[in-house]
């Protein structure tokens, strides 16, 4: 059946291939609880989420070229801090933007945005290994997943809080 916006239509509608029967028209649920969210709010995470996207890969690109330094000048911290906030950002919008799906629901509720970016950053991680200038290190994917797991939960509470000022 043809969903409408709003109000129930009057008047019942005759079902496809039926013998007569009738069909009255449903009306669209929106969803409740924090899954509910204004377009404009989903569509800031998405342009949040490809700006950072363009700028970490540049990043990356030019870590991988003759362009960008081979180590940060500041100190090892400053590297582990950036990979915090760069790869931790990207969950940040991406949990947004796909507004707190699961990957699965059952036994726990494991969230997608989270896994795509961890998977990601695992692999280019790895990827480091093979390249003259650049190395690989556990500390950094350690760095990736704190920043990963304390941005989504600062998303996930920031849109909570949204929801109750809302009134939802």
């Amino acid at each position: 059946p043809r969903h409408v916006r709003g109000e129930i239509e009057a008047g019942p509608r005759r079902a496809r291939g039926g013998r007569g029967a009738f069909v009255e028209r449903r009306e669209r649920r929106e969803p409740k609880g924090p899954r509910r969210r204004s377009t404009n709010m989903r569509r800031s995470y998405a342009i949040g989420f490809f700006a950072w996207l363009a700028l970490v890969a540049g990043i990356s690109v030019a870590a991988y070229t003759v362009r960008g330094p081979t180590c940060v000048p500041v100190g090892p911290v400053s590297d582990k801090i950036g990979h915090f906030f760069l790869i931790g950002a990207l969950a940040f919008f991406l949990d947004g933007a796909l507004e707190r799906r699961a990957l699965v629901r059952r036994p726990i509720a494991l969230p997608l945005a989270p896994v795509l970016v961890l998977a990601v950053a695992g692999i280019e991680e790895y990827c480091q290994r093979f390249s003259p200038r650049r190395s690989s290190s556990l500390g950094d994917f350690a760095a990736d997943l704190a920043g990963v797991v304390a941005l989504t939960l600062l998303s996930r509470r920031l849109d909570a809080r949204a929801a109750r000022a809302a009134g939802c």
